[in-house]
Parts: structure tokens; sequence; C-alpha cells
């Protein structure tokens, strides 16, 4: 496992490319003695009996189940990396998205809104896609048109990486869990955004808009209508954005936050004092 610049070795929960938050997923109904029997397992079948969270969402049931159940064997958590991302909770939507938004941005917002209708001919609107596969495929189309395309770090890029997102759509759909958002007139989509859903919570998976109409700010104005058909069409209580925490979109317009850490558990005290005090030693050396 790496934490910062140091490799240490031990078990570590599993994240890739496209998964915005490492908290292991446990059943709510039985969080205290799963998350027991979790530690417990995985800390015995370590090599060194250290389990690294990479992650975690410090705000939920599953961390704090965690952390107690380490501080019950007399063991502390060791935090390698902290931040903090952008949410939104329904009460925070009481007076609409818009008021999220300074006077004088919702003016420029209005006229470009209006700019932008004129110039794609037509009403624009909110339209939820999530019914058939044609909506994902043309995501990735959109996604790819733009500079993601460019540096082949779109989804559609990598064959790999396009079946993944089709499969992952597939899978949420049959379940009725994604959320598939385009946004632009009848005739032609300028933004699209795909939303997964999880219990109480919408996550903001990725985003895509048409470059050629970005003057207009088709993403920022399918964000506000996404987040007005949440507060009143959808019974989620909260809006994960999934985005990176030095976004200024998100610093500027969503309000809330969640504290997000990278967590080392060790099963001894001898092997906690050697993360707590090696592993920043070894990767200033490495960046030295």
């Amino acid at each position: 496992m790496q934490i910062g610049r140091a490799r240490i070795p031990g078990l570590s929960s599993w994240r890739h490319l496209y998964s915005f938050l490492g908290t292991p997923l446990v059943a709510r109904t039985d969080v205290e003695q799963t998350t027991d029997r979790l530690l417990e397992e995985a800390l015995r079948a370590s090599r060194m009996g250290v389990l690294v969270l990479p992650w975690l969402g410090e705000d939920g049931p599953v961390a704090a189940a965690l952390l107690a159940a380490l501080e019950r064997r007399g063991r502390r958590p060791s935090l390698h990396r902290s931040f903090e991302r952008a949410v939104i909770h329904r009460p925070a939507l009481a007076d609409g998205a818009g008021a999220l938004i300074s006077s004088r941005h919702r003016r420029d917002l209005g006229r470009l809104s209006r700019r932008l209708a004129e110039a794609l001919g037509g009403p624009l609107e909110l339209r939820d896609e999530s019914g058939s596969g044609a909506g994902v495929d043309e995501f990735m189309s959109l996604e790819a048109s733009g500079w993601k395309g460019e540096r082949g770090t779109a989804i559609g890029s990598r064959p790999a990486h396009a079946r993944f997102f089709r499969e992952l759509c597939d899978g949420f759909r049959a379940t009725g869990r994604l959320q598939m958002l385009a946004f632009g007139t009848a005739e032609r989509t300028v933004s699209y955004q795909c939303n997964l859903l999880s219990g109480d919570a919408v996550f903001r998976f990725k985003i895509a808009f048409d470059e050629s109409f970005a003057h207009y700010r088709p993403g920022l104005q399918l964000e506000v209508r996404m987040l007005d058909q949440f507060r009143d069409e959808m019974r989620q209580s909260w809006v994960d954005s999934c985005a990176d925490p030095d976004s200024p979109l998100f610093k500027n317009f969503w309000p809330e936050r969640r504290p997000i850490g990278s967590y080392v558990l060790a099963a001894s005290r001898a092997v906690g004092w050697t993360i707590d005090h090696g592993a920043p030693r070894i990767a200033s050396l490495n960046r030295r």
C-alpha cells in the first residue's frame, strides 16, 4: 500500500480511477458488528497487522464504528491525509439553487440562459434519459468531443473504460438508481450529468458539456436545474459533489463540506508508532 510516497506492507480497501469514496460497503442493519468483524479479520490477514482505508467518509456511521472498534482494542488510527468535499443537504436549498449564487451572478446566468436558447433556436429543458442506454452513449460522445477527448482522458477514449461505464450505468438503471440528465433543447443537448443514487444520497458522478457553447455556462445551468429538481422531485436528503476540493465552482456555489480522510489502522502499538514516525520520514526522503 502507498502512504504519500512511502510504501507500507499491509491490506488496503480498493479504490480505482472512477472511485470517489473508499468507505467499505456495510449493511446499515448491523454496522457495529460487521465493522468489528471486518477490522478483526483484516488485521489478522495482514502480514504486518495493518489495514489502510483510503478516502473514508469521516462523517458516516461506518467510519465511526470502525474507529470505535479500534479504540476498544486500545489502539488509535493514523490519519495520513484529510480534505473536505462540497455537499448540499436539502435544507440548504429551501429557497432554490439560485439563492446560493450572488445576485450579480444570478442575473448573468439568466442572461446567458436566454442567449443560449436563442443560439439553439428553442426553449431550454432538463430531460431525464435514465431509462435507456442511448443517453450513456451520447454522454460519452459529448465528453470525447472536448479537451478530455483530445488528451485521451475521456471515458470513451479507452474501450475498457467505456465498457465499465456502460455496465455501471446498466446496473444502476436495473435497480432504479441511475440518473442521466440532459440539458438543452429537444433537438440538441449541450450538457449531460450522470448521478448515482445510493440510500439517501445522490452522488454527482460525471458531467460533460459541449465546449462550443462553453460561453453560456451549460454545465452550471444544468447544475442549478438539477439541484432544483432534487429539492422538488426527489426523496434523497443530500448530494455529494464528488468534486476536487479546489474546484472553483463548488468552492463558491455549494455551501457545505464533508470530511474525507485516509486512515491507517495497526494491530499493535509498535507498528502504529512505526507508521506514524517512519512513513513521513520515508516520504520526505523520497521527495528529496
